[in-house]
This record gives C-alpha cells, sequence and structure tokens, in this order.
C-alpha cells in the first residue's frame, strides 16, 4: 500500500470516528422518580449551603464580641 492511499485510510477512519463522536445521543425521557430524586438532592444540598453559610457567619461575629484575653472572673459580694 502507498503512503498516500495509507494517509487516505487513515483520514478516512479520524473522520468516522469524529463524527460519530459528535453526534449527541438520542433523548430519553426522565423517570418521574429520577426527576424528584434529583431535585431533592438539589434542596439537600441548598440547606446544607445555607447551614455552613448561617454558621460561619455567626462564628465570625461570636469571635468578633468575644472578650480579646484575660479569664473570665466572677465576684460576688455578702449582703
Amino acid at each position: 500500500m502507498t503512503p498516500r492511499i495509507r494517509n487516505l485510510v487513515i483520514l478516512t477512519v479520524l473522520v468516522a470516528v469524529a463524527v460519530m463522536a459528535v453526534q449527541p445521543a438520542p433523548a430519553e425521557a426522565v423517570e418521574p422518580l429520577t426527576a424528584v430524586a434529583i431535585a431533592g438532592a438539589v434542596v439537600v444540598v441548598v440547606i446544607i449551603v445555607a447551614y455552613l453559610v448561617v454558621a460561619n457567619v455567626s462564628e465570625a461575629r461570636g469571635q468578633a464580641a468575644a472578650p480579646a484575653a484575660g479569664p473570665l472572673l466572677l465576684a460576688a459580694q455578702a449582703p
């Protein structure tokens, strides 16, 4: 086989593979259970992210309001 024919065969195979790879897969219907599962997972992720954001903000506010140094001293006076 001459190099020219070999290159033509290689090019034809590469083009055929590229065309097959680019074509989209046929569309399939989403089952209702799958849709509900995906929606539930999204809700759980949103709740976790919101919880982490609120906890982070609360922690930052708590550190800003706390005294910087020293032990906590309590004093009491007898009546």
